[in-house]
């Protein structure tokens, strides 16, 4: 287990960790996933004409956002999260030259993200993003944890929202897409290191809530929670979740992803769905809580 200076020297020198823990997995049923694809894509804004590649270096902007409205009945459709791991790897003549990290430790080598399953083991020092879709409008917060081969975890970190990211704004909207680390992170990416010699995995605790949580005061820095203070969250919260993931991965990331990454414009109808989608049970008004694994090969 980190101690708090060591996370806060890892956070600053690294960038970013990233921590998850299981949910459990579901079968892939083709009508199922057909049925989450669509009444996801629903709450997108409709296909426009298409948009020109982003720039090679891009500018993250603000997102535009509407203010979320309180939540006046449950629903299938805005009960779904999308979440896509991304996994770095170097670029190849037919990836698009718009989609790609210019990384400048890496004598200016470009690297593509591709999609992976939540769940694969990746490496130490492996480069990994990822990326945050809502279905409904709301608050997002990710929490992160260190997971130990006893089943234990560590002190949880609120790693988003910070002043870093988006300016702080952690508002989320059908087709509004948070990536971490952001495009304008130093670094841009994150990667895995094992604190001592049990530390199998991370644990990333996701939530979206219609309002801001209250007594969180962001900074700069993740910041450090009260472990009671998750419990209770995750015991009033907590509900039956399940999972369905796209059949393939490994697509290369897209222009357009890049574009709605950065907040240039949205993801519509028409645009790549999120590669694992998670249907989220509960009561009318309560936020969504979702669970990610990420483990360390051993």
């Amino acid at each position: 287990m980190y101690s708090k200076v060591q996370m806060k020297v890892r956070w600053r020198s690294a960038g970013w960790l990233l921590i998850l823990l299981a949910c459990p997995a579901v079968a892939q049923e083709e009508g199922a996933r057909a049925l989450w694809d669509t009444q996801f894509l629903r709450q997108r804004p409709p296909a426009k004409k298409a948009i020109a590649a982003p720039p090679k270096a891009p500018t993250v902007v603000p997102a535009t956002l509407p203010a979320p409205v309180p939540l006046v009945a449950d629903n299938f459709s805005d009960r779904l999260l999308g979440f896509t791991m991304w996994r770095l790897r170097p670029s190849l003549t037919a990836d698009e030259p718009g989609a790609r990290i210019l990384m400048h430790s890496e004598r200016d080598k470009e690297w593509t993200p591709e999609r992976i399953s939540v769940g694969t083991a990746l490496t130490e020092s492996q480069f990994v993003r990822f990326s945050i879709e809502s279905a409904r409008p709301g608050y997002l917060y990710v929490i992160d944890r260190e997971q130990y081969e006893d089943g234990s975890v560590g002190e949880p970190f609120l790693i988003f929202p910070t002043t870093k990211t988006r300016g702080g704004d952690n508002r989320v909207a059908p087709g509004i897409v948070v990536e971490l680390p952001a495009w304008d992170d130093k670094p841009n990416y994150m990667w895995l290191k094992r604190s001592r010699a049990d530390h199998v995995g991370e644990l990333l605790t996701i939530l979206v809530a219609s309002q801001p949580l209250p007594g969180i005061a962001i900074g700069p820095e993740p910041l450090p929670l009260e472990a009671a203070q998750l419990a209770g969250w995750e015991a009033t919260w907590g509900a039956k979740v399940e999972r369905l993931d796209a059949a393939a991965p490994g697509k290369a990331y897209t222009a357009v992803e890049q574009a709605a990454g950065t907040g240039r414009r949205p993801l519509t109808q028409s645009d790549p769905l999120p590669h694992t989608l998670y249907r989220v049970e509960g009561k009318t008004g309560d936020p969504l809580l979702v669970k990610v694994p990420l483990k360390i090969l051993r």
